[in-house]
């Protein structure tokens, strides 16, 4: 069975859906066709048979309901599923020209009544709730309506949804990335995609943890000053601190640079003693030394849901989006999270978190 998922948007958007296509890995012979932002190209492999870039020129007449110019695509697809915050009938139209069946899957949920967050419009009072990092709370015309998914995960909004559309009545998988195709019950060879990801060296693990002090907002950035006492205590603990930039972090960088911190030197490589860098280098790049760090910590940003879904263990912040319906999901026991939709936790809350994720850190062996 052929299966298309459009997916665009940001990393933790695209992470989020990982329960509903490992879901799809358990049927034999499904082969999946990831649309995605060609940003994730590096997570996105790692998720499906084949990835297209949302941003393919070739794929611009889908958005007037016309079939694609690409002979990538074929007009082969038994399903094809959009997950997106609104429905679209012109893609939709669009997608029926190479589908069997086309399902919209609504991306976000209708948080009503949950208070405000992230992505949201703010009240009036939102310039003053913003400099005291507190929520302003639902709208008055939400307040008697009842929330959609009541407190549930992210992953459970959108596999509950996926879950009805093909009566599916598996309960939803624990996000593992990238997603392991048993050969045994697919006749397809999906090797390919994931070579060079789910094949990497891991035999040289580092003592160190990785620092995420950015994210797709500055509103939902814990303070850097911050994240720099959670270092130090990395360093008392003798693991080395790699901290990660994104597009947006050339604030971050600055900072560091000025505190005496130094580009790490590439290929990544142990040290006799700990230290801290900050990483210059692509998301594949990037992939590479999360594969060999036992931990990451940050604000709630794509990485650390890639973290959680590796593996790893995570300690995320939060202050301006509901941990609730955010939090990190993987295989690790020991994922935190802290503060929560209303306001940033204390340095004082983060770091006796941390200092028990550290000890049980250091109690485990790393060859």
């Amino acid at each position: 069975m052929k299966i298309c998922i459009y997916r665009p948007g940001a990393l933790g958007d695209l992470l989020v859906t990982l329960p509903c296509i490992q879901c799809l890995y358990e049927r034999p012979g499904v082969q999946v066709t990831l649309i995605a932002s060609p940003a994730w190209e590096a997570v996105a492999r790692g998720m499906c048979h084949q990835f297209l870039s949302c941003e393919d020129r070739s794929l611009l007449p889908l958005f007037a309901g016309e079939s694609p110019l690409s002979s990538v695509l074929q007009p082969d697809f038994q399903k094809t599923f959009l997950f997106l915050a609104r429905k679209d009938l012109v893609l939709e139209q669009g997608f029926s020209t190479l589908s069997a069946e086309v399902t919209w899957i609504r991306s976000r949920p209708d948080v009503a009544g949950r208070g405000w967050t992230y992505g949201q419009s703010s009240p009036e009072n939102s310039q003053e709730a913003a400099q005291m990092k507190i929520s302003p709370g639902p709208r008055p015309e939400d307040l008697n309506q009842p929330s959609e998914i009541q407190g549930a995960n992210i992953r459970d909004f959108l596999f509950q949804k996926f879950a009805s559309s093909t009566e599916d009545a598996r309960r939803r998988p624990v996000p593992c990335w990238p997603i392991r195709i048993n050969s045994q019950k697919s006749k397809v060879d999906c090797s390919e995609p994931f070579r060079g990801i789910a094949n990497l060296n891991t035999s040289a693990n580092l003592s160190a943890v990785l620092i995420h002090a950015g994210s797709g907002s500055p509103e939902k950035n814990w303070p850097l000053e911050s994240y720099e006492k959670l270092a130090d205590l990395c360093i008392q603990y003798g693991l080395s601190v790699f901290w990660t930039l994104g597009p947006a972090d050339g604030f971050i960088k600055q900072a560091l640079i000025q505190k005496g911190v130094l580009p790490a030197p590439w290929p990544i490589q142990d040290h006799n003693q700990a230290a801290q860098h900050f990483l210059e280098c692509s998301l594949f790049e990037l992939i590479t030394v999360m594969r060999r760090i036992p931990m990451i910590m940050g604000n709630d940003s794509g990485i650390i849901h890639l973290g959680a879904a590796m593996g790893l263990d995570v300690l995320s912040i939060f202050g301006r989006s509901d941990p609730n319906l955010w939090a990190p999901d993987g295989r690790s026991a020991n994922i935190y999270c802290a503060g929560s939709q209303d306001c940033f936790p204390s340095e004082k809350e983060v770091l006796e978190i941390l200092e028990k994720q550290l000890k049980a850190v250091r109690s485990r062996p790393i060859s």
